[in-house]
């Protein structure tokens, strides 16, 4: 009683080549360090206190790192709090950052937040929990198939759908149709 559905993934090749593979949204900047903050909390701690632990101590720490973009070809350079390259709308606790993004459209939502500091992106959080776009000239919405992100590794942390995976530079690119799903019909 189902339908075949193809999903985008995205092809994400690290610095050493290896190839990995996204199914929601990977980003660098301040959202992997969230990352790498809640990993390094014990185990024992309830969820959503090491997350909003992480979120408030990266807050404090964290700052927008120069990065060197390109997109489909178009060269962006600036110094960023995030770069997140999405299929998927929704990642952290809910946080809608791409809030146009498909599954299935063939493109990338690329979403730059660039010279946040720690008061701003506080301030922008209650609206991404919103999942609508940002009205802030330091947010853009881009779409595009190929992203490469080039920094200084150590500053330029990786995560993909939630778990770290490497660092900058990187290689994000839109396979369509790459993944079949049966979806149950509506009833």
């Amino acid at each position: 009683a189902g339908q075949v559905h193809a999903l985008d993934l995205i092809r994400v090749t690290l610095a050493d080549g290896s190839v990995r593979w996204c199914n929601n949204i990977g980003s660098i900047g301040i959202t992997s360090d969230i990352v790498r903050r809640v990993k390094a909390m014990p185990a024992r701690l309830p969820a959503s206190l090491a997350f909003y632990s992480a979120v408030t101590t990266a807050l404090l720490r964290w700052q927008p790192q120069a990065m060197q973009l390109t997109l489909d070809g178009q060269r962006i350079d600036g110094r960023f709090t995030c770069v997140s390259a999405a299929n998927g709308r929704f990642f952290g606790s809910g946080l809608g950052i791409a809030p146009e993004a498909r599954l299935d459209d063939g493109l990338m939502e690329v979403v730059l937040i660039a010279n946040a500091g720690s008061l701003d992106f506080i301030r922008l959080l209650p609206q991404l929990r919103q999942a609508r776009p940002l009205a802030d000239p330091r947010v853009r919405y881009l779409r595009g198939r190929v992203l490469t992100v080039e920094g200084d590794a150590a500053r330029c942390p990786l995560e993909l759908d939630g778990e770290l995976a490497g660092h900058a530079p990187v290689r994000f690119e839109l396979v369509p149709a790459a993944l079949r799903c049966l979806r149950r019909l509506p009833a």
